[in-house]
């Protein structure tokens, strides 16, 4: 990476190769029509970072919100991991997705599922319901379950628009779950 660059708030995991990949919000000056997200691989102090197309990956969106990788093993194969929202609308973190690549990164288009495909028990945009979206972070275990920490909103108005939601309370979801799940739709 450029010294004195600035770069937006990122995720880092290991590759099958050993190289980590590093996959970050984008500067104001940065940020991609189709909102993609910014990659770079490598190790610190040796980071492979182009300013090509080839370090955009516009299947992992960037809404502008932080996000989270992990490396995982599913079905005895390795699996990168990562979960944010996949809202191409600027600020809006409430389209939360988990995703797996099958090839360290390179592709995520294969394997994908949507937080609200299990919504919580008292999500929606009633007044009290919680919204989930926003920062996130993930944990593996060696039993195959993968932990999701997810910001949560509660919602103050009846159907808010995403400026009311964003200035909401705050509130910390932890969500368990079989990492097939993410590859069940495939």
């Amino acid at each position: 990476m450029t010294t004195g660059a600035v770069y937006g708030e990122g995720t880092v995991a290991e590759r099958g190769d050993g190289k980590l990949i590093l996959t970050y919000r984008a500067t104001s000056a940065e940020h991609q029509a189709d909102a993609s997200r910014r990659v770079a691989i490598g190790h610190p102090g040796n980071w492979e970072l182009l300013d090509t197309g080839r370090y955009w990956r516009a299947q992992i969106i960037d809404s502008w919100s932080h996000a989270a990788q992990i490396s995982h093993t599913v079905g005895g194969s390795r699996r990168l991991i990562f979960l944010n929202s996949a809202s191409r609308t600027r600020w809006n973190r409430y389209a939360m997705k988990l995703r797996a690549s099958t090839d360290d990164g390179e592709t995520w288009a294969t394997y994908g599922r949507l937080l609200s495909d299990a919504p919580l028990a008292n999500e929606g945009n009633r007044v009290g319901d919680l919204r989930e979206g926003g920062y996130s972070a993930l944990a593996s275990t060696g039993s195959g379950t993968v932990y999701a920490l997810v910001e949560a909103r509660r919602v103050q108005v009846a159907n808010p628009s995403i400026d009311s939601l964003n200035n909401s309370p705050c509130a910390i979801v932890l969500r368990r779950f079989d990492a097939s799940w993410i590859t069940a739709q495939a």
